[in-house]
């Protein structure tokens, strides 16, 4: 059975789930790849609105651009973190294969129990 490497690794999970800790690990075994937090593009935007979805939605179609970049320079994988809550995902998946239909994608979820969730806060 051949072994097949990813070109993206999407991990997605609530806040507080270890997604970007978990992404940190993983980047250590990729000394090629990116790794690549929304958040931090979010963060780039001056006067973010955290509460705005559909600023979020731009910002995450903005990143598919940027990870097909990256991988057509030989960066490989790409590590996209992200909450993807609701359909999110979905359309993510559906832009990335829009630009690039031969792409190899890996989705990790990262899930925590509502107590963990309270300690951190």
């Amino acid at each position: 059975m051949k072994s097949e490497k990813a070109d993206i690794i999407i991990i997605r999970g609530a806040p507080g789930s270890g997604k970007s800790q978990s992404a940190i690990s993983l980047s250590e075994f990729f000394p090629k790849g990116v790794r690549m937090e929304i958040d931090i593009l979010r963060s780039m935007v001056i006067s973010v609105d955290w509460t705005n979805q559909n600023e979020h939605i731009n910002i995450l179609n903005i990143s598919t651009k940027l990870v097909i970049d990256f991988i057509q320079l030989g960066f490989s994988p790409v590590i996209v973190i992200d909450t993807f809550s609701g359909d999110k995902i979905l359309n993510y998946l559906e832009k990335l294969n829009h630009l690039n239909n031969e792409l190899s994608i890996g989705i990790f979820g990262l899930y925590t129990t509502g107590r963990r969730a309270k300690k951190k806060n």
